[in-house]
């Protein structure tokens, strides 16, 4: 977030209540995003110029759903300041993340900001420029991994501790089917932030790719104590069943997957899971397990649960 240039406290005659900047972030960092909209709404009609109170009230339209006020926000602050990389690469990101704009505009912007980055700002906006380009279909229409490692090996060179960084650098390497690159990579995320779920997910993957069917277990195994939703605990434990299904582990497999089931019995994973633990097993009719394959092909124990569920009957 920009920050915010210290101005004196702006007074609102009809509620009666003294605004501020900082009270402003405050409620939008604690997810009140309600008053911090309004309290940037009274910033901004005391000085329509306040180039900061735009950047957070953009941000709070955005918690609120309101994407279309957010880019306005921004695009009214790159009116006023043409020359600012990280206003183009806050709309960049926006329009990628919610499908606003086409491609080609949003990689023009996502330039425009690098091009113009503050030496501060280089980390920070070559680090998003990989993470759309990973995330959303930018290049070739598709999300590419290859075409964003440039960015991303930049971003986590210039932030070595920044665990966002390693841990998207590292998704972007093994996506890339550079797996032993991304080991290392992986553990550095881990080490900087040990206490996110998704980071040792993230390593478990890496492992399985590499064969290490143990240490897969011991990331998904401390993946789940840090795992807050029903939803990813069920995938987590649906993800260890089938590993201890390939370690020829029968009753911990089947006990992960009881787990999962309990926690959500829709998981996609949980009931993919059951057919391979329960060939028998009636499959739901008109499953199309190819499409379902194609739309998790960034976690390879999926691709493996499929895989073996599209192997041909003996």
């Amino acid at each position: 977030n920009a920050s915010v240039t210290p101005v004196a406290r702006r007074f609102c005659a009809t509620s009666r209540i003294f605004y501020s900047p900082a009270t402003a972030n405050a409620w939008l960092e604690a997810g009140n995003a309600q008053l911090a909209a309004d309290a940037y709404t009274r910033l901004l009609e005391s000085d329509p110029g306040d180039l900061a109170a735009l950047r957070g009230r953009s941000a709070a339209y955005e918690q609120l759903g309101l994407v279309v006020e957010a880019v306005a926000d921004i695009e009214t602050a790159l009116a006023r300041a043409p020359e600012a990389g990280a206003y183009y690469g806050e709309r960049a990101r926006l329009n990628a993340q919610y499908g606003l704009a086409e491609a080609a505009d949003v990689l023009a912007d996502l330039d425009r900001a690098v091009a113009l980055a503050r030496p501060e700002e280089v980390a920070q906006l070559r680090f998003l420029r990989g993470w759309a380009i990973l995330n959303f279909a930018l290049i070739d229409d598709r999300p590419n991994p290859e075409q964003a490692l440039q960015d991303l090996t930049a971003a986590a060179a210039l932030a070595a501790d920044n665990a966002e960084y390693q841990f998207t650098f590292a998704r972007a390497l093994l996506a890339a089917r550079r797996t032993s690159e991304a080991l290392p990579v992986a553990n550095r995320a881990v080490e900087l932030e040990p206490s996110v779920s998704v980071y040792h997910k993230l390593r478990a993957h890496i492992h399985f790719s590499l064969g290490d069917l143990y240490a897969a277990l011991d990331d998904l195994t401390a993946a789940l104590e840090r795992e807050t939703s029903a939803e990813g605990g069920a995938t987590l434990y649906a993800e260890r069943a089938y590993v201890q299904h390939r370690l020829q582990r029968a009753a911990e497999a089947k006990a992960d997957l009881a787990e999962a089931q309990r926690l959500a019995p829709a998981a996609p994973l949980a009931v993919y899971t059951a057919w391979v633990l329960d060939p028998a097993q009636p499959r739901a009719a008109g499953a199309d397990l190819a499409a379902a394959q194609a739309q998790a092909a960034d976690d390879p124990i999926w691709q493996a649960v499929f895989e073996e569920l599209l192997l041909p009957a003996p």
